[in-house]
């Protein structure tokens, strides 16, 4: 299942006996984990077992016995390793059996672990449900940055939110992390405020790396650097893909119109610098240079997601060097 049929789902109060939120987007994960466990918990006590605290024997103890002081029993798993089905079936059997005990299995993110098999131990025999949660847009998630700020009183204007996203590498769980932290200062959210108390873990950033990719320039010390800082090999391919998207637009755009506007593009403005920088880079190819790059990037994913037996550093590695050679 994926996010909007499960947000129906949500409105129409619609719950399981067991849960499992997986995908390429943590912030969603760890959200909806916290949203369904406050929800089935009903204000009452969560149990959550975190990575290497997870023992099968003990959460199977857990979910089988009568809650003395609680009328649930919520148990949280949350870890980025597959659980092997036979123990994830039997966790969703006991919940069957004692109605009073639900599951959640919170699956963060991780590059050598593809979550997929265990989604078909949620069915609608054990009463539970797998969700899959995909990269957002930027619209989208500048959205949720609006609302987490408003959230904490923090005032602030769209390119404000744009540029702590943009720091961050576009991980909006490090972006909310800074917002809790901000909120504690009473001031509007700006670039200088966000430089002061906000720190990037990467000193090369994504965005510069996309632009020498795009405009041709050597990126071997920039995709090094990257990723043995340890920059997730999926994540740097999606905000690749999601860059090569924004070019796409501004290309169609221009093509159509003749003239430059950001804002009907995108829906909000950029600094008129990196508006322009867009365009320069939008306007080097045609059609069926972005059909090339659509393409080469969903084999690359697809390879990276599939072969379990192929180093992803050197991979992607080497797969993106080769795309630098076709667009030079």
């Amino acid at each position: 299942m994926y996010k909007k049929q499960f947000d129906t789902q949500l409105k129409q109060n619609i719950f399981y006996n067991g849960y499992m939120f997986y995908g390429e987007d943590e912030y969603l994960i760890e959200t909806y984990t916290n949203k369904i466990s406050m929800i089935l918990s009903k204000g009452e006590e969560i149990t959550t077992k975190y990575f290497d605290e997870y023992k099968f024997d003990d959460c199977v103890n857990f979910l089988s016995q009568s809650s003395l002081f609680c009328d649930t029993n919520i148990l949280v798993i949350k870890n980025n390793k597959k659980i092997a089905k036979k123990e994830v079936d039997k966790l969703l059997e006991i919940c069957q059996i004692n109605k009073h005990s639900k599951v959640i299995f919170c699956c963060l993110p991780n590059t050598n672990v593809d979550f997929r098999s265990m989604e078909k131990s949620f069915t609608k025999k054990t009463n539970s449900v797998a969700v899959r949660f995909f990269s957002l847009f930027d619209n989208e998630a500048l959205a949720i940055l609006g609302e987490e700020a408003r959230n904490r009183n923090i005032k602030y204007n769209i390119e404000g939110l744009r540029y702590l996203y943009t720091m961050h590498q576009k991980n909006l769980m490090m972006c909310v992390n800074d917002l809790n932290k901000l909120a504690l200062l009473n001031e509007p959210l700006t670039q200088s405020l966000i430089n002061k108390h906000c720190f990037n873990l990467d000193t090369i950033s994504v965005e510069e790396f996309l632009i020498k990719l795009f405009s041709g320039q050597n990126i071997n010390k920039n995709l090094f650097v990257l990723l043995e800082e340890g920059m997730n090999e999926i994540q740097l391919l999606t905000q690749t893909k999601s860059f090569a998207k924004e070019l796409f637009m501004v290309n169609s755009y221009l093509s159509l119109y003749g003239k430059l506007d950001i804002e009907q593009i995108w829906g909000y403005k950029l600094p008129e610098h990196l508006a322009n920088q867009r365009a320069t880079l939008a306007k080097k190819f045609v059609l069926s240079d972005f059909k090339y790059i659509f393409t080469t990037l969903n084999d690359i994913e697809l390879k990276l997601k599939t072969d379990k037996f192929i180093d992803t550093n050197s991979y992607l590695q080497s797969s993106f060097r080769k795309l630098l050679a076709k667009l030079r």
